[in-house]
């Protein structure tokens, strides 16, 4: 298990990802920022294995179209615990629609989590996240997907972390784009929206850059990163960046072993 003492490491095997767009044209942008951050998010850290979450939101999709992506990572101990039933749903839920019923949910595995070396000072959170999405074809590769797996636990994640502006980096596996694992949560009974393609893998890579979204070293790492994969057989690539919202610890109250929200952040 990892060191839960630190905010370099994960704290967990499983990371769960909360994904929907919210569109003002349709939700109460406000209401659902003061929901997800004041019910939901403490909501999921009183169940059992879920030991810290941390919001985002992407940037507007255009000049002329202010919706945009919000996102919630949740780290859990284990993939058992993750889709384990949950025995009452979230409340107001109802209030959020229609945002809440395009929400989606996947339940990733932890390939390999890199955080920065102890050496070198950096920030002990980041305020943006890049995540690259793909999966793995063995046509026109010379590489199996265990060998592409292994470059990047062992060459990439350490060569994206040497950037003085990356914080972390984490290769996340989907067991649902090969199983029927459901790792859907009830929302008071709204139904998660099927999804036509699951990718393979997930990578989250976490920075700490002055300039936020805008910056162009972000870019430039996940095109880097999305181009070494692709020659090792990675393909369908898709990536979205996202800005910090706020972040969220539980730990465990010791007269009563029950999980408590014990600090949150804000960017």
């Amino acid at each position: 298990m990892s060191d839960p003492d630190s905010a370099r490491f994960l704290r967990g095997d499983v990371v769960v990802i909360h994904q929907t767009v919210v569109d003002p044209a349709e939700d109460n942008v406000d209401d659902v920022d003061a929901w997800w951050t004041t019910v939901d998010l403490p909501w999921q850290l009183e169940l059992p294995g879920y030991m810290r979450a941390r919001r985002y939101s992407s940037k507007p999709r255009s000049e002329y179209n202010d919706s945009r992506t919000y996102m919630a990572l949740y780290e859990v101990t284990t993939l058992e615990a993750a889709l384990a039933p949950r025995k009452t749903p979230i409340p107001g839920t109802q209030d959020h629609l229609p945002s809440v019923t395009r929400m989606e949910h996947w339940a990733l595995s932890v390939l390999c989590s890199q955080p920065w070396t102890a050496d070198v000072y950096k920030p002990q959170l980041g305020n943006c996240m890049a995540m690259l999405v793909f999966d793995y074809s063995s046509l026109n590769s010379k590489y199996t997907e265990e060998e592409l797996l292994e470059h990047i636990t062992k060459s990439e994640a350490v060569q994206v972390v040497s950037s003085h502006v990356v914080l972390s980096f984490r290769l996340l596996r989907n067991p649902r784009a090969t199983t029927e694992a459901d790792d859907r949560i009830d929302y008071e009974n709204v139904q998660e929206p099927q999804k036509l393609h699951e990718p393979q893998y997930v990578t989250l890579v976490e920075f700490a850059v002055p300039d936020g979204l805008e910056s162009p070293i972000i870019m430039h790492t996940v095109q880097e990163l999305t181009n070494r994969i692709g020659l090792l057989g990675g393909v369908l690539f898709a990536f979205q960046t996202f800005r910090l919202i706020c972040s969220m610890d539980a730990d465990i109250c010791p007269g009563t072993g029950e999980a408590v929200v014990a600090s949150i952040e804000t960017a």
